[in-house]
């Protein structure tokens, strides 16, 4: 019996990873072994060893939705959500930041997103894959609430998908 054996007879389990040479998502063992867990593993696209160090778990992407590609978007694919300031009223949004507002809600065609003064808005702020920051209003509800406030610090996949068009697919009224 070799001195090592205990590191193949050890649990394991499988975690996603990215690849910190090649950014490939790799899907990697680590292994149980006493007395720590060996973080080890060698990239199938770069051949980059990759060890506990370097060790990043990859999070499945999170997607933010846009009706319009907004000119305070500049093109940015994602973004990191940096703020979350929940129950300001539309009212409040509308009166005391009008500027915000205005950046905020404009349009790629000159029009303006509204901004309800009866409803209740969350105000997200972001930093985006060019290094420019953004904020945008989302309605204030109990799954909002829970998706962005666990969600800081998460980057986000920007999508633009107008009104009426889902999946690349217009929506039609039934009936």
């Amino acid at each position: 019996m070799s001195e090592l054996d205990f590191m193949e007879k050890a649990e394991s389990h499988e975690e996603k990873i990215i690849c910190p040479n090649c950014g490939s998502v790799e899907t990697a063992t680590v292994k149980h072994t006493v007395p720590w867990w060996m973080y080890a593993h060698i990239c199938s696209k770069c051949e980059y060893c990759i060890t506990e160090s370097e060790w990043q778990p990859y999070k499945e992407p999170k997607f933010i939705r846009f009706d319009n590609n907004y000119p305070k978007l500049h093109n940015q694919t994602e973004a990191r959500l940096l703020m979350v300031i929940q129950d300001i009223s539309g009212e409040m949004l509308l009166n005391n930041f009008p500027d915000l507002t205005s950046w905020d809600s404009l349009r790629d065609d000159g029009r303006y997103y509204n901004i309800a003064p009866e409803k209740d808005y969350m105000l997200l702020l972001f930093v985006g894959d060019k290094n420019i920051m953004f904020s945008t209003t989302r309605k204030q509800n109990e799954e909002n609430a829970i998706l962005y406030a666990e969600s800081v610090g998460d980057v986000f996949r920007i999508t633009i998908e107008p009104k009426g068009v889902q999946n690349g697919r217009e929506q039609r009224n039934k009936g």
